[in-house]
């Protein structure tokens, strides 16, 4: 009884054999955790850069940084003479009984979790709210992968079952189960791990255009499912048909929600357009539309070149200042967010004509925005996905690499078709993509 307390949940205990006791003197050895073969809610580390005491035990928080899906900090943890470095990986994109909203993340996590290094060849303690679902999760796909390396064979039910019979109830719920097929399967039989920026050149050459060609048609099975999200978004658009407001959120690899990817508005939406941009503070729009005011089925949203005001309903939009460029045009608007368009696109192969003038204009788009609040970036084109889908996955690529020096593109084209089902329409973009990489 002198333990109930402790256990956030009831019917959740661990088992007398496999139980871990806290050995630290003073106080109740009991905690709610136990051993897995091969582990509460409280915060317990202090702020960045500051020192705290639990008990014997000192904490030093050395730094901490924040990601769109993870949290990195590295602690020092004190008690008596005993000093050693924790590496803290938080994992902050995945709902208590539910399942993160696409399987990379999580694969992808845990390449960076074995690359810490262990000077003292400890345990890895893994926790949840319970203990159990998210954690028993992770773990069997930490298991399961390692020995479909190694041994070549897995058994999903079998592994499950072995943890349960250390802790009951891991992987809690069917959702879970489910997710964990899923998530192996991808990680066992795709080219997903990362690639050092240094050896991608050799990676590339390693890899035959049928081998490409190949690996898009398997990615394409695996994400023809609809998100709940873009499930919702059409269903919404069946009832708005004379709307063009279809949007999704897509991360970059810092923030969530970091692109705003829309259609490019059509003349009867263009204050439905401008609405969005100023209600989610957009700090930027980028535009892959070239002469947008010369073309009859898309809406302007800006002033022509020799006009000074733009009236559409309530709104007044004014051009500050104008920049072309021989691959994009900057414009400055008044309702203080910077407009940029790309115009060196090869419409009939649909990639950019050149590889470093892309690279260019998203280094423009990076400037543009370190200035601003941090708001969303509003992409848009023509039908939504193909070009607003390159930006995003290039985006999220030079990002990666300049934080962690390696990538994924593969796991890069995944993340943003899950939310985005039809961007990187053809192998064609998967190239691109891919040469784009090996330019950084």
């Amino acid at each position: 009884m002198e333990n109930t307390s402790k256990n956030p949940y009831k019917g959740i205990y661990p088992y007398d054999d496999s139980k871990v006791k806290v050995t630290v003197s003073g106080g109740s050895d009991y905690i709610n955790a136990s051993f897995i073969d091969s582990h509460k809610c409280e915060q317990y580390w202090p702020d960045p850069k500051t020192t705290k005491a639990y008990g014997e035990i000192q904490v030093e928080s050395r730094s901490e940084d924040e990601y769109a899906e993870f949290t990195r900090r590295i602690f020092t943890v004190m008690t008596g003479t005993e000093e050693r470095t924790l590496h803290h990986m938080h994992f902050t994109c995945w709902p208590d009984k539910a399942i993160p909203d696409d399987f990379t993340a999580m694969i992808e996590f845990r390449q960076r979790v074995l690359c810490k290094p262990s000077t003292l060849n400890g345990s890895t303690v893994v926790h949840c709210s319970s203990g159990v679902g998210r954690t028993g999760t992770y773990i069997a796909l930490d298991i399961l992968t390692e020995e479909g390396e190694t041994v070549k064979a897995i058994d999903i039910p079998g592994c499950v079952h072995k943890m349960c019979q250390n802790r009951p109830n891991m992987v809690q719920t069917l959702e879970q189960y489910q997710f964990l097929h899923t998530a192996v399967v991808y990680s066992l039989t795709f080219d997903c791990k990362q690639v050092r920026g240094e050896n991608f050149n050799q990676y590339m050459k390693k890899h035959t255009t049928q081998q490409l060609h190949n690996t898009f048609k398997q990615l394409q099975h695996m994400v023809d499912k609809r998100s709940k999200d873009e499930t919702e978004a059409v269903e919404l658009g069946k009832q708005q048909l004379s709307k063009n407001r279809a949007n999704v959120g897509i991360p970059s690899f810092r923030v969530m929600k970091r692109y705003l990817v829309a259609r490019t508005p059509l003349p009867e939406t263009v204050v439905d357009f401008l609405k969005l941009v100023v209600q989610e503070r957009c700090s930027c729009i980028v535009s892959f539309e070239a002469d947008i005011d010369k073309q009859k089925i898309i809406g302007t949203y800006y002033p022509a070149e020799n006009k000074d005001v733009l009236k559409k309903g309530l709104f007044e939009v004014s051009c500050t200042k104008e920049d072309k460029n021989t691959f994009y045009a900057e414009r400055t608007l008044q309702i203080q967010h910077k407009g940029a368009g790309f115009t060196d696109w090869d419409e009939m192969k649909n990639i950019p004509r050149s590889t470093s003038n892309f690279l260019s204009f998203l280094n423009v788009i990076e400037n543009v925005t370190k200035m601003e609040d941090g708001g969303p970036i509003m992409v848009h084109c023509f039908d939504g996905a193909g070009k607003n889908g390159l930006f995003c996955v290039v985006s999220l690529l030079l990002q990666k690499m300049a934080a962690e020096h390696a990538v994924s593109v593969l796991n890069a084209i995944r993340k943003v078709k899950t939310t985005r089902r039809l961007a990187i329409p053809n192998q064609v973009h998967m190239n691109s993509r891919r040469e784009q990489t090996t330019n950084m």
